[in-house]
């Protein structure tokens, strides 16, 4: 077998850096292990090289051990599919003894990851790895979102099938006790999806077909059913099923096939039992749907439509529902419909809402308590049956909840506007007019960093960030754009990056690209230096660093050091400041600091302004004030 290779951004990843610093590697260390293959401009070298030179280096990181066996899986598939190799992997792991389609090398590659992260953990690390390579190409469900479908279909005992699994992550939210059936139409990932539930203790059989047109499961029904399934699939089966059993609630037009996995799940639920379904907004509201919606709502079927940011289902960058639904018993009818919108009052998107707030307003809603921060009738009600059951059928929450108006207190706002105007004079510095005089010297920050005068430094290598819990705050190009503290997270789980620089006060930082000349001195250290960040550090006996700030900002850095299209990249080393004593250097540097604290006023007045505006408008448009009356 040819020995594997890897790229420059391969190995990049195995050291957990960034591109650049690859190439630094090859410019400095002559001992760098040569190309081995590819092109002068995309070369190839061997693993086993690598391996070794980064070893010999400590270069190879936390994440080494993943990328090693993931390397060496993918070299593995050789002609195989990558699914059937890492299913393979999976059931290996899970203590299944030897598997086709591994070497030697794989499956020490895979007992290294194992006694690092353990069986299960090494296989969810292998499988995170394959979606995020085909992450075009599949649809995944979050575990966030599959523990919240989990909690609302109050899955305790019995058993529960997912009719369109994938790679099995809503069956892998389940309980351990619970038996779990999963059907799926890709070959590859019901393998992925059975090797990932072999790690459980409770009982799993996946099946291979389409659930729809061959369902595997036929005539069995189960306590509790979870489903993400397709949606906007015209060739669902319309012209063979027409006449199929499980349309009791409508035949589905051949454009509404989501309404087609809502019957069919419907129809694998005992007396009582409950489904969580994953929904496109448009099926709340089609006018084609509306008959099958109707009588969902008759029969009590439907028993919750509840809309998630956008976001919450990666990669579908819309609003998503869920739907709840109930096998009704014969003859009963719905006395009403819950409708939630988890976006009321707050962000439209995920990853400024955060899942915590999500997962919080859902169980508010289902357990009818109150909402924190927000009016309940904005976030949740229940709509009688009867009010939905028009022309339309409109199911959409948004259209069927009271906006959520926040009514600031009038009184409160003015003393506050007022008092921000009002102190706008005496934040402006006292400045004057400089006549035609001498030429003033300057330097490179470059130029400084190289006599020691101050630091200049970037993030480098791939970090997992998020935007909520209690990890470890990092300091972003947004934070810094939009004036917010730092507002990244590591990841859960996640170990500070051994190349992490932690910030100081007094550090200067300055986004690598951005709408306009932006530089921010921190004044309390702690945070991590993000991506996309440049840190300037001063040596405080040598250069202020309000006055670095100050020159950083002004346009006159951005025509030396950035590009003058709408968004800016910046490359701070290539600024020039003035060669001055620090004695003047602060003097100038106090001058910014007022500027600064001015620009931060006027930003709080104008965005108080709005707010109020905002907030005057909505409450008399929804009738929460009104003009008062002359008298």
């Amino acid at each position: 077998m040819e020995r594997a290779l890897m790229t420059a951004a391969e190995v990049a990843r195995l050291a957990g850096v960034g591109r650049a610093a690859v190439s630094n590697w090859r410019r400095r260390y002559p001992d760098f292990p040569q190309p081995a293959g590819g092109s002068e401009t995309s070369p190839t070298f061997r693993l086993s090289d690598i391996q070794n030179w980064l070893r010999e280096q400590g270069k190879l990181g936390a994440q080494s051990g993943l990328e090693l066996a993931w390397h060496q899986l993918d070299e593995a598939a050789g002609g195989d599919p990558v699914a059937d190799v890492l299913a393979s992997a999976g059931r290996y792991l899970a203590g299944g003894g030897a598997q086709p389609l591994l070497d030697d090398g794989l499956r020490r590659a895979l007992d290294e990851l194992a006694r690092d992260a353990g069986p299960g953990e090494a296989y969810e690390r292998l499988l995170r790895r394959y979606v995020e390579a085909h992450s075009r190409q599949l649809a995944t469900t979050s575990s966030e979102l599959a523990e919240l479908m989990v909690e609302l279909a109050d899955v305790t005992s019995g058993s529960v099938l997912d009719p369109a699994c994938g790679t099995g992550s809503l069956l892998r939210a389940v309980p351990e006790d619970v038996q779990v059936l999963g059907q799926e139409i890709d070959h590859g990932l019901a393998a992925l999806a059975a090797a990932r539930l072999a790690f459980r203790t409770g009982p799993a059989d996946v099946r291979v077909g389409d659930s729809i047109r061959d369902d595997a499961f036929a005539g069995t029904t189960v306590e509790a059913l979870l489903c993400n399934p397709p949606f906007n699939v015209r060739s669902w089966g319309f012209e063979e099923l027409q006449y199929d059993g499980r349309w009791v609630y409508g035949l589905p037009p051949k454009g509404e096939s989501e309404l087609a996995w809502v019957q069919h799940c419907l129809a694998h639920l005992g007396p009582r039992g409950r489904a969580v379904l994953v929904m496109p907004p448009s099926v709340a509201s089609r006018r084609s749907g509306r008959p099958i919606r109707s009588e969902l709502l008759r029969r009590g079927a439907l028993r919750a439509v509840i809309a998630l940011p956008a976001g919450a289902v990666p990669p579908v960058n819309l609003p998503m529902h869920l739907w709840v639904l109930e096998q009704p018993e014969p003859g009963s009818a719905a006395d009403g419909l819950l409708l939630v919108d988890t976006t009321a009052g707050a962000s439209q998107r995920l990853d400024e809402l955060g899942w915590s707030t999500v997962a919080e307003r859902v169980r508010a809603a289902w357990l009818g308590r109150p909402v924190a921060g927000v009016s309940e009738e904005s976030v949740f009600r229940v709509v009688p049956a009867i009010d939905l059951l028009d022309d339309e059928v409109d199911l959409a929450p948004a259209r069927r909840l009271r906006p959520a108006v926040d009514i600031v207190d009038i009184g409160s706002v003015r003393k506050r506007l007022l008092d921000l105007v009002g102190g706008l004079p005496n934040l402006l510095p006292d400045v004057a007019p400089v006549g035609e005089g001498g030429h003033r010297a300057s330097v490179t920050l470059g130029e400084l960093a190289r006599s020691g005068a101050l630091l200049v430094r970037q993030q480098v290598g791939r970090w997992e960030i998020g935007n909520e819990g209690a990890g470890t705050p990092v300091l972003t190009a947004r934070d810094l754009v939009t004036g917010s503290a730092p507002s990244g997270r590591l990841a859960p789980g996640a170990n500070e990056p051994l190349d992490a620089v932690r910030l100081r006060a007094g550090d200067v930082v300055v986004p690598v690209v951005a709408p306009r000349p932006t530089a921010v001195v921190v004044e309390e250290g702690g945070a991590l230096l993000g991506p996309n960040v440049h840190l300037v550090r001063p040596d405080p006996e040598q250069v202020d660093p309000w006055f670095l700030a100050g020159f950083l900002r002004s346009s006159e850095a951005l025509r030396s050091a950035g590009s003058m299209s709408g968004m800016h990249r910046f490359d701070v080393r290539r600024v020039e400041v003035p060669r001055l004593p620090l004695e003047e250097q602060r003097r100038y540097g106090d001058t910014f600091r007022r500027i600064a604290a001015f620009a931060r006023a006027l930003d709080e007045a104008a965005a108080l302004g709005r707010d109020v505006t905002q907030s005057l408008v909505d409450g008399v448009a929804t009738g929460v004030l009104e003009p008062r009356r002359n008298t």
